[in-house]
């Protein structure tokens, strides 16, 4: 097991926090890698490799002499049921004996504090791998997908939904990664992960989905950063298509949080379209109007043309609104309440 000089440090730190005592981190070769003394690390330990090489304690006295050893004890460091290192506590043995198995606890501790964390590093690299392979339809390495696949539960046989959760600029990333992670866990859905700089991707089962629905809609709702759109249902396979369907409802998002795909029907159309053609589109049926009357316009189309509803809906007289429809087609030559040029009007202000 490699231990890296900072890990190194921070053990011979820790011990000797709680001993007071200059402390040697020793690798097996005899080599002091890290210490408290500054000028001893890249210095030959030669009691340090006797106990790399034994597996024994060994302590030093005044009257000892051997290369670059002190006063003190020398610990063998086992992990996994090996020599990875030796502690030396520079101090009279009597004083140094007391603090022999706390140094090999403290050690240990924070060992297995390191392989953890790489244990998580390395299940995070293996979700991004997944989520990369399965929103691209790109797989690079079929047995380590397989072998990944197959690690989080994730069966050929079922359907999923890709969903793209999107941050705004302002989020503190970190925490709200940490809150998505969590809302995943809950739902026992594994694969998800943070995509640089502001987007966060999940795989979640087609059932769990649909169960869970209202509790992940209420936690969009209480998180005004984020955005979340959501893909069509697809077996592994297709699970790109589901990313851009997740990517088609982010982009139609006006309003509100959250969309599904399922949920769209000229935005699907809409979305295939360039930004420039859409622009200019918008230029040519709107600019003569005014904001107010786009406005109007929305409510009038969303009451289905009705006259009486969308007086109602606005608290203005029927008059006042046939009024206001004739003054737009005067302003646009297009009518409001003709199909064609509603069909016009009602794409200008969906884009």
């Amino acid at each position: 097991m490699a231990i890296s000089h900072t890990l190194s440090q921070q053990i011979i730190d820790t011990i000797h926090d709680v001993c007071g005592y200059n402390i040697n981190f020793i690798n097996t070769q005899g080599m002091i890698s890290a210490s408290t003394n500054p000028k001893r690390i890249g210095t030959y330990h030669e009691i340090g490799h006797q106990v790399a090489l034994t597996g024994k304690t060994l302590e030093v006295g005044l009257d000892d002499n051997f290369n670059g050893a002190r006063e003190g004890i020398n610990i063998p460091i086992f992990y996994h049921q090996q020599i990875i290192a030796v502690v030396g506590i520079t101090a009279p043995p009597e004083e140094a004996r007391r603090y022999a198995h706390l140094a090999e606890r403290i050690t240990a501790l924070l060992l297995h504090e390191q392989e953890l964390s790489q244990v998580n590093r390395s299940l995070d690299l293996q979700k991004r791998y997944l989520i990369r392979a399965l929103t691209t339809g790109e797989v690079d390495n079929r047995e380590y997908f397989e072998d990944s696949l197959k690690h989080f539960h994730l069966d050929h046989e079922k359907r999923y939904r890709i969903m793209t959760f999107l941050f705004s600029q302002d989020v503190n990333i970190s925490r709200m990664e940490s809150s998505l992670q969590s809302l995943c866990q809950r739902f026992n859905q594994e694969v998800y992960a943070y995509m640089y700089p502001k987007s966060f991707i999940v795989c979640i089962e087609d059932d769990v989905y649909a169960k869970q629905l209202s509790v992940m809609q209420t936690f969009i709702k209480q998180n005004p950063a984020l955005k979340c759109g959501i893909g069509q249902a697809r077996m592994l396979k297709d699970a790109a298509i589901s990313y851009q369907g997740s990517l088609t409802a982010l982009a139609a998002i006006k309003e509100t949080q959250w969309l599904c795909f399922d949920d769209l029907t000229i935005e699907i159309l809409l979305s295939s379209l360039e930004e420039a053609p859409k622009k200019a589109y918008k230029q040519k049926i709107l600019s003569p109007l005014k904001e107010e009357d786009c406005a109007f316009l929305r409510v009038y189309y969303d009451q289905q043309m009705s006259l009486t509803k969308t007086a109602k809906a606005l608290y203005l007289h029927k008059n006042t609104i046939q009024q206001r429809l004739n003054t737009i087609a005067s302003k646009t030559h297009l009518n409001p309440r003709h199909f064609e040029d509603a069909v016009l009007f009602y794409l200008a202000l969906r884009i």
